[in-house]
């Protein structure tokens, strides 16, 4: 989930993610969570996301000191608010820092500027942390796996045999010999396996027939 994918969402809409004391600024971070996939483990009023994280939350962001958007910032409580404040850079300027944020004027009921939203310039001095969701570097992409056959050189003759057909030698199964070794080998696409033991090949002089491969000097790549 992209930051901008994420706004786009939730602009202008509320969320009360743990149905605890309505619409809070934490909601819209745990609803962050969940969309980049850990929905659970993560909790505490918004201070404590500088102060003592949970672990879920260690776990998926890493501490920065430079902003991007999607960021989590924390900022310090004003003054009577001892719980702080929440919510995900969006941009910075000359006046400040700019988040997208939930219940921004303390109402807690998600109607206007308390719905999520950019609203205002926050100044620097009220950054308590600022988190990273961690990167998740995808798997490497299989190889292409057997999706061609090579028949070497080495080998003087191969039977064809008729697709759907028993695949029985010096029969009316057989449709063709290859001479691998006229060629010094022939490779094929393979189109389709037969089992474990055969493949579907497109040859150019015979075309379309089954070549069996298991327990023979077929190369399968």
């Amino acid at each position: 989930m992209t930051y901008q994918s994420f706004k786009s969402e939730w602009n202008g809409r509320r969320i009360d993610y743990d149905h605890v004391y309505a619409y809070q600024c934490v909601d819209l971070i745990l609803e962050w969570c969940k969309e980049n996939g850990f929905p659970s483990g993560i909790w505490g009023n918004a201070i404590d996301y500088a102060n003592r994280p949970s672990p879920t939350f260690v776990q998926h962001f890493s501490r920065v000191s430079d902003y991007k958007p999607g960021d989590v910032v924390v900022l310090y409580g004003l003054s009577g608010n001892p719980y702080g404040h929440i919510g995900l850079f969006d941009h910075k300027d000359a006046s400040g820092i700019w988040l997208l944020e939930q219940n921004a004027m303390g109402g807690g009921n998600g109607i206007g500027k308390n719905a999520i939203g950019v609203y205002r310039a926050i100044s620097l001095s009220r950054v308590a942390a600022i988190y990273r969701l961690k990167s998740v570097v995808p798997p490497p992409a299989p190889s292409p796996a057997r999706q061609t056959v090579t028949l070497p050189g080495s080998v003087q003759s191969w039977r064809l045999y008729k697709v759907g057909s028993g695949l029985r030698p010096n029969t009316s199964d057989q449709i063709a010999t290859l001479a691998p070794a006229q060629f010094g080998g022939l490779t094929y696409k393979v189109e389709a396996w037969v089992g474990d033991y055969a493949v579907v090949i497109q040859t150019q002089m015979f075309g379309r027939g089954v070549i069996w491969v298991k327990n023979t000097p077929a190369i399968i790549k």
